[in-house]
């Protein structure tokens, strides 16, 4: 993965922080883990931006942020950098992104 502008990683981390406020909005019980595909979006941020600052605009524990991106071996790509089809889908179970590095299905 490349390293982003300081604008399109601000504008990552807008696009996740509207995908936790879905998730928290809509989940079942007020106390429901964290999906997989938001733990997995909030590691690839911690590569172009501070650990800190991505889990403050989160809601996240800096300490659990930091856990999962230390049990992350291969990283799956950030969906706002690439193209994702339909707008929204990184919630859902599949998706499918485009990018510089080809297609991939999650």
């Amino acid at each position: 993965m490349t390293m982003l502008s300081p604008s399109r990683a601000e504008e990552a981390l807008h696009h996740v922080v509207q995908q936790f406020t879905q998730w928290r909005r809509s989940r079942s019980t007020p106390r429901g883990r964290i999906p997989p595909a938001l733990w997995e979006q909030a590691v690839a941020l911690t590569r172009e931006l501070p650990l800190t600052r991505v889990a403050q605009q989160l809601g996240l524990c800096p300490q659990r942020l930091r856990k999962h991106c230390r049990g992350k071996a291969s990283p799956q790509p950030l969906c706002p950098l690439w193209k994702c089809t339909p707008p929204g889908a990184c919630l859902q179970r599949r998706w499918k992104c485009s990018g510089p590095m080809g297609s991939s299905s999650v």
